[in-house]
């Protein structure tokens, strides 16, 4: 029998959902630390960051229209969340991107812009780094944009409503042109799930033995992105009605749940695994909101389920119908320039990013390990020490143990150290700009060779 034939492994797509992945958990220690692998926040299109400039139109490839869609993932995620997966039978053929930015398009002329950022950083900071990028996108769009439609996704749903909350600060230019948002199992009340670290955390703690308590610092590592989420934006008690939300647009919210039986313990102890309907229909939402549910869709399979779809299409045509949307003005369409190829450059900078992070791993592994023991040897050393006739041997033993250790535990944080400073020395030599002026953001380690 014939070898099947095997599809080759796409390590760049897979490399860049890694990256998302810590930069969800880790992203705001990335971020201080400078590290390569940190995201930095853009709008992509094909797994390229879009230019915000005057090129935009010439090397984006997209058409442009007046009115703008955009699309926020959740935690650690990637734009490439969205995709809807073709039927089988469509599976077989070279199948074309779909996703609700692309429907929307299709079905009501919006241009689809894609939000990548790092979800790690404090949620608040997310929002007013998202309102200054949709400034800048403003400034660079070639034709004036009359109307906004936000869709986020689980976390992506507060980062708009923080960007709002911003924007309305900052009197931003592009809030007013915001018609539309659509919150899809955002943990507007929190999650159970960081609700549920949080307690951990919190038990390992409280016990009596050093060696054991230590590790809540461990579980305590998570990202602010991340314990944003044990809260959310409205805590129960202090919930007020249309706080937060921006009074001129239409504000909508879509839950999902583990089971299809309506009602069952299970939708109501964990919603959708991760965000129970009555957070991701939060009691601040504005009177005038609408709100959706469907059993049996759990919490990833929100942001690209059919079903979702149609609800949010049934929407736009009731406000189209209403009059309330903005018509279709006028399109760009233009031939992209050919997209450069994928630096090498990149990738040494990224793998010297990750080798910086598994070293940094490294020397707080050790550290944790030096502390346990320490904590351990403590016991009977002090048992020893209260008794006169060990007691000068105790002292000395005491003594050569932590010398010896500290010998150890030293060489071992010295090599992590050494190994540190050489991908720093490494990264800093990709650093700045490429030769050809453009950022190091304009390629994109995701990208297909």
């Amino acid at each position: 029998m014939a070898d099947r034939e095997t599809k080759p492994l796409d390590w760049r797509r897979w490399g860049g959902l890694g990256q998302a992945a810590l930069n969800g958990v880790f992203g705001d220690y990335l971020a201080r630390r400078g590290n390569p692998l940190a995201i930095e926040m853009d709008f992509y299109h094909q797994r390229r960051p879009l230019p915000l400039d005057e090129t935009l139109a010439l090397r984006s490839g997209l058409v442009l229209s007046n009115k703008i869609v955009v699309l926020l993932h959740g935690l650690t995620n990637l734009e490439s969340i969205w995709d809807i997966k073709p039927r089988q039978a469509e599976a077989a053929m070279a199948p074309k991107p779909d996703n609700y930015g692309l429907r929307l398009q299709r079905d009501f002329g919006y241009t689809p812009l894609f939000l990548r950022y790092n979800s790690g950083l404090p949620v608040q900071e997310n929002g007013l780094r998202f309102s200054q990028l949709m400034t800048r996108l403003f400034a660079a769009y070639p034709l004036e944009i009359d109307e906004i439609i936000l869709i986020g996704f689980s976390m992506g749903g507060l980062v708009m409503r923080s960007a709002q909350k911003s924007a309305d600060l900052s009197d931003a230019p592009w809030l007013p042109k915001l018609k539309r948002c659509f919150y899809i199992g955002s943990p507007h009340e929190g999650s159970p799930f960081e609700q549920m670290g949080h307690r951990i955390s919190a038990l390992v703690r409280e016990f009596p033995r050093d060696y054991i308590s230590q590790w809540a610092d461990w579980i305590d590592g998570r990202s602010e992105g991340v314990r944003d989420l044990r809260e959310g934006l409205d805590p129960a008690p202090s919930a007020t009605p249309g706080r937060g939300f921006y009074p001129g647009a239409r504000h909508c919210f879509i839950s999902g749940s583990v089971s299809p039986k309506n009602g069952s313990l299970i939708n109501k102890l964990v919603g959708d695994s991760l965000v129970t309907q009555t957070s991701a229909h939060p009691r601040a939402a504005p009177a005038d909101s609408r709100f959706a549910h469907f059993e049996g869709v759990p919490h990833i399979p929100l942001a690209h389920c059919n079903r979702v779809y149609r609800q949010i299409q049934q929407w736009c045509e009731e406000d189209a119908s209403q009059g309330s949307a903005q018509p279709l003005r006028q399109t760009i369409s233009l031939t992209p320039v050919a997209a450069p190829e994928a630096a090498v450059w990149r990738d040494g900078q990224l793998a010297a990013g990750v080798v910086d992070l598994l070293a940094d791993g490294y020397l707080q592994t050790v550290g944790a390990v030096e502390s346990m023991h320490r904590a351990i040897a403590r016991d009977p050393h002090e048992v020893l020490a209260r008794i006169p006739i060990v007691r000068p041997v105790a002292r000395v033993v005491d003594e050569t143990h932590k010398g010896v250790a500290g010998v150890v535990y030293g060489s071992l944080k010295l090599g992590g150290k050494l190994v540190q400073g050489g991908t720093r020395f490494v990264a800093g030599r990709w650093g700045g700009k490429r030769p050809d002026g453009r950022r190091q953001e304009d390629d994109d380690p995701t990208v297909d060779e």
